[in-house]
C-alpha cells in the first residue's frame, strides 16, 4: 500500500516499444506455466482443465493483442492549428487499484492490467480471496517475467477505501450491490473508475427457436462456472 505513490514517480518512464517487448516475455512465461496454471485454477474455481487452459491461452493471445496494437493506439498526433505546433500525446494515470472477482482470475487480471501496463500505468490488485493459489501463481509468473508495476495486494474488505484514496484511478468487476460501494468511494476520493457490473439479465426464447438447444445452452450459460459441492449426506 505505502509502495502506491513512489511508483508514480515511474510511471511511463519506459517507451511503448520496450513496454511491448515485456509483456511478450509474460506472454511466453504464462504459456510455459499454463497447465500448472491450469489445475490451480480448476481446484479453486471448479472448471474444467480444458476451459482453465483455454482462459490461459485467451489470456496469452491478450497480451500479444496489445502489445502489437497499443505502440500506434499511443502514438502522439499533430493536430493542426492556429498555433504553431499542436497535438494530441497520451500520458499514463499512475498506479491503477483493480477490485477483481473469481471466476476468470487470470483472465478477468490480465484483461484489466495489459492495457493499463502498455500505457505507462503500474497495476494494484485486490484478488478475490477465494482464488489465493491462482492469484500467487499468476504473481510469480509476473515477477519471472521482471514485471515489478505489477502487484497484488492482500486486504481485507474495510482496507479498500484506503487503497482507493492511494491510487489513481480504480476497475472493478463484480456484483452491483458491491459496485454502488465501490462507486460512492470512488466519487468521495475523485478517482477515474470503470465498474462491470453482473446480474442475472434476461434469457429469452423466441417462436422459431430450437427448444432443445436453448435449454443446453442456458444451462451451460448458468452453470458453467459453478463448483461441484457433494451434498453433506452423500
Amino acid at each position: 500500500m505505502p509502495g502506491c505513490r513512489r511508483r508514480n514517480a515511474h510511471r511511463g518512464r519506459l517507451p511503448v516499444a520496450e513496454r511491448a517487448t515485456h509483456l511478450l516475455h509474460l506472454a511466453e512465461c504464462l504459456s510455459a506455466a499454463r497447465e500448472e496454471l491450469a489445475d490451480l485454477v480448476t481446484l479453486e474455481v471448479g472448471k474444467r482443465t480444458s476451459e482453465c487452459l483455454a482462459e490461459i491461452d485467451k489470456s496469452v493471445q491478450l497480451i500479444r493483442y496489445y502489445a502489437e496494437l497499443a505502440p500506434g493506439l499511443l502514438a502522439a498526433q499533430p493536430i493542426a492549428t492556429q498555433a504553431s505546433r499542436s497535438g494530441v500525446a497520451f500520458e499514463p494515470l499512475g498506479t491503477v487499484l483493480a477490485v477483481m472477482p473469481w471466476n476468470y482470475p487470470i483472465w478477468q487480471v490480465l484483461r484489466f492490467a495489459i492495457p493499463a501496463l502498455m500505457a505507462g500505468n503500474a497495476c494494484l490488485v485486490k484478488p478475490a480471496p477465494s482464488v489465493p493459489q491462482s492469484t500467487q501463481c499468476l504473481l510469480d509468473i509476473v515477477q519471472a517475467a521482471r514485471l515489478p508495476v505489477l502487484d497484488v495486494v492482500w486486504i481485507e474488505h474495510d482496507q479498500v477505501e484506503d487503497a482507493i484514496r492511494l491510487s489513481d484511478a480504480v476497475a472493478f468487476t463484480g456484483s452491483t450491490q458491491t459496485g454502488r460501494v465501490i462507486a460512492s468511494l470512488v466519487t468521495k476520493h475523485l478517482k477515474k473508475t470503470v465498474l462491470e457490473l453482473g446480474g442475472s439479465n434476461p434469457f429469452i426464447v423466441l417462436a422459431d427457436a430450437d427448444v432443445g438447444t436453448a435449454a443446453q445452452e442456458a444451462a451451460h450459460s448458468r452453470f458453467r462456472d459453478a463448483k461441484a459441492v457433494t451434498p453433506p449426506n452423500a
